[in-house]
């Protein structure tokens, strides 16, 4: 999973896509070589630069940056497919009843020092995933039981250099296998990284250089780009990696600036400064003045994610854990009224969302029948005093407890803030007090994520798209355990749906498990669910492929694919 996207309501401020900009102050006017500088404003700084992620590390920021640096072992297209001509496998072999993934590796791919990239480093990759999911780790995996991982891992062997041999302990679905398991396979370069049999002291040593992009073990990568300098707070660079075995990058070094608002973004569009940038909806109105000096402006294409309100339910929530309650989650969602925040806040680029699948990018996996509860403030408020809840103050009571959230939103979005204060406004009819908390979006990210802190927040608005759970099946989200299940839901009868999920013997099959736990997800409500918005994106006439190069399923930017012109 990665937390995030540049468009509409989704917490995080960008993926990568959305900021580059021309190098310096020239005017916008001015030609641009195949050799510029791009630029780049974005609002979360990157905090971990190994390509296994840390629980701590979960965003797109740190996501994105390490697609462009190292390769996985299976690229995931655009159409939610396996792309085998862009991936570092060239084919899988499935036997044993489902339960054998023979991996083929293509020998075209090398390091950037020019040793091949082997199913050692593949192995590697695995090793240190199985080892921080063990809870005594010095750091834990982002992806904990995404594609059954590591439980359902029995070995992973290497035969030779090109070939890794994954055996499960039990027959699994290939397809959801293939995506959300073997996809997690990034390979890192062993013989630079592994410098113990003590996987603790492995995970130590990655822990230490998580957050130091200077160190040399980063040096060598078999991505498109490499790291150049690094100033945080500020900037950081990549530089096109001229060893790559892939499509060689046009746009030779790209500088991505951190940024603390949307309206510093904007402010750098009308200077000039940014070459491409998503537009914030509440400067929507100026574009004019952009288009004038050589933008032209296009609507974003959509995300593969799901977007939703986390839920605190566990009892040191400053709620009190009242969110574990059903009633109270359906009182919450009818009064979310999702066509006037896409009307109010996203320009009307948007639909509405009712489940954990998005609508679009258009996908097969998708249920457009869900039945879900419609918005209405009247029915909320008599399902809350059905339960015992009775007005004073202007806030429902029960046994001397008032009905009072905490929804933690990202500072420095003036949309977000705005869509959050709606909605505080319609809870408050309900009669729901809810109180606004913001923090720097990588802080957000920190406190949902730790124990510790569980007492600092009841809600969390969050797009949650699915890297790398491509195979949507909500493990991660809804099982207990799952990497991203911060809130701490848990219904046998949703683990016992998404268990079935992992070993449906065929596509079709497994659609109608996906059915199934979608309305599941409609009814029980283990989220909140938000409109799927988009935005619109600024882009000078001299960059080219800025759409086309976006993987609204992966959420990866290939700036590789990027050209210019004058």
């Amino acid at each position: 999973m990665t937390f995030y996207r540049r468009a509409g309501f989704v917490a995080a401020a960008a993926a990568m896509v959305g900021f580059i900009a021309a190098c310096g102050a020239a005017p916008v006017s001015a030609p641009v070589s195949h050799s510029v500088t791009l630029v780049g404003g974005i609002q979360s700084n990157i905090n971990w630069w190994f390509p296994v992620s840390s629980s701590a590390g979960c965003s797109t920021t740190n996501a994105t940056t390490a697609a462009l640096l190292y390769r996985p072992l299976i690229y995931i297209s655009n159409t939610d497919g396996i792309d085998f001509k862009n991936s570092i496998a060239s084919s899988i072999d499935v036997s044993n009843h489902d339960q054998t993934f023979t991996v083929h590796l293509n020998p075209k791919w090398h390091w950037s020092n020019g040793t091949p990239v082997t199913s050692q480093d593949a192995a590697y990759s695995f090793a240190i995933i199985k080892a921080a999911n063990n809870p005594k780790a010095p750091w834990s995996d982002c992806f904990s039981a995404v594609g059954g991982m590591p439980a359902l891992w029995k070995s992973v062997s290497t035969p030779n250099s090109h070939t890794l041999v994954v055996t499960t302990t039990k027959p699994v679905g290939p397809s959801w296998f293939e995506h959300n398991g073997i996809a997690q396979l990034i390979p890192i370069p062993k013989a630079l990284w592994d410098r113990s049999s003590n996987m603790t002291k492995e995970l130590a040593f990655i822990l230490q250089v998580g957050a130091q992009p200077a160190n040399p073990v980063y040096r060598v990568v078999d991505g498109p780009y490499h790291i150049g300098k690094v100033v945080n707070n500020e900037y950081w660079t990549l530089v096109a990696n001229p060893h790559y075995d892939g499509h060689k990058a046009s746009v030779t070094k790209l500088v991505f600036e951190y940024e603390t608002s949307t309206s510093s973004e904007y402010l750098g569009l009308r200077k000039g400064e940014f070459a491409t940038a998503t537009l914030p909806n509440s400067y929507y109105k100026d574009r004019a003045t952009l288009t004038r000096s050589g933008y032209q402006v296009t609507v974003a294409p959509y995300s593969y994610c799901e977007n939703s309100i986390f839920l605190n339910m566990f009892p040191q929530a400053p709620g009190g854990g009242v969110l574990s309650h059903l009633y109270v989650r359906q009182a919450l969602e009818m009064g979310i009224n999702q066509e006037a925040l896409i009307a109010h806040f996203a320009l009307g680029l948007g639909q509405p969302e009712y489940g954990p699948i998005p609508p679009k990018p258009t996908n097969q996996f998708y249920d457009p029948h869900l039945k879900h509860y419609p918005f209405s403030i009247q029915k909320g408020t008599r399902l809350l005093e059905s339960h015992g809840w009775r007005m004073q103050n202007g806030v429902l009571t029960k046994n001397g407890q008032p009905l009072q959230l905490n929804y933690l939103i990202q500072s420095g979005s003036i949309t977000q803030t705005n869509m959050a204060q709606y909605l505080q406004s319609e809870w408050a009819k309900e009669g729901i007090k809810v109180t606004l908390t913001t923090e720097p979006f990588n802080q957000e990210v920190s406190t949902v994520a730790s124990p510790s802190t569980r007492n600092k927040w009841d809600m969390f608005y969050v797009g949650y798209c699915y890297y790398p759970n491509y195979y949507p099946s909500g493990t991660d989200l809804y099982t207990p355990g799952g990497g991203v299940n911060f809130g701490g839901y848990s219904d046998p009868a949703m683990t016992q749906l998404l268990d079935s999920l992992r070993v449906a013997p065929t596509a079709a099959r497994g659609q109608q498990l996906l059915d199934r736990y979608q309305q599941m997800a409609a009814t029980e409500l283990p989220a909140l669910y938000m409109p799927q918005t988009t935005t619109h994106e600024v882009t000078l006439k001299t960059v080219h492929g800025v759409p086309q190069s976006f993987d609204p399923i992966t959420e990866d930017q290939w700036f590789n694919r990027l050209t210019l012109s004058p």
